[in-house]
């Protein structure tokens, strides 16, 4: 089975909702549905999370409408003129699957900057567990010859008695790898040019900020 890694950014439900919306109560329970009402508040619906209950979405698919939309809410209590201390980066994360299953996902405090990480699995050459930051809980990874093994999550400070997760191809991780950091360049270019759009200063640097590049 071919590995895929899946560049993502978060889209949080309750950054969105319509707060005044007596429906939303009723779909609660609801995860996914709750998800899609409250961000289509928004003009936001047609985005599809990369799994049920996630609020995980493949950047790839965001047209420039939406991240217009996405983009004023994370700037919405900022002060442009002072980007530089005011804008963070926009959470999500590499997800990776294999087959139809997605074995790692951006976890709390993942942002876009974490594809540093994955990009540092291939200077290892010691064989030993490495921390891998996905937000946390997080996972270990270890390069053991032509595979790249991953652990299982977890909040243990050691690496004592960890399970294999899930292990790939050394080679097309490296290629994925590769090719997730072309989009993230490329989606840095589009939230520049969106920002430009919208009027607002800065937006090369804020952008940079944004995706952690």
């Amino acid at each position: 089975m071919q590995v895929l890694l899946i560049n993502t950014i978060e889209i949080n439900p309750y950054d969105f909702m319509d707060s005044d919306d007596p429906k939303l109560n009723d779909l609660r329970e609801d995860s996914s549905q709750f998800w899609t009402a409250c961000i289509s508040h928004r003009g936001l619906g047609r985005l599809k999370a990369i799994r049920r209950g996630s609020y995980l979405v493949d950047l790839t698919t965001v047209d420039d409408r939406e991240l217009e939309e996405i983009l004023k809410n994370e700037l919405e209590e900022v002060d442009v003129m002072a980007y530089d201390e005011q804008v963070g980066r926009i959470s999500g994360g590499v997800a990776l699957s294999l087959g139809d299953r997605i074995y790692i996902a951006p976890n709390c405090c993942g942002d876009m900057g974490d594809l540093v990480g994955w990009e540092d699995i291939f200077l290892d050459t010691t064989g030993a567990w490495r921390q891998l930051w996905i937000g946390h809980p997080w996972v270990y990874y270890r390069v053991v010859d032509e595979r790249v093994e991953f652990s299982d999550y977890t909040e243990k400070a050691g690496t004592e008695d960890l399970s294999v997760l899930v292990a790939v191809s050394k080679v097309e991780l490296m290629a994925e790898v590769r090719r997730v950091r072309v989009e993230q360049d490329l989606f840095e270019q589009r939230i520049q040019r969106v920002l430009e759009k919208m009027g607002i200063a800065h937006g090369e640097e804020i952008a940079k900020i944004m995706t952690g590049n």
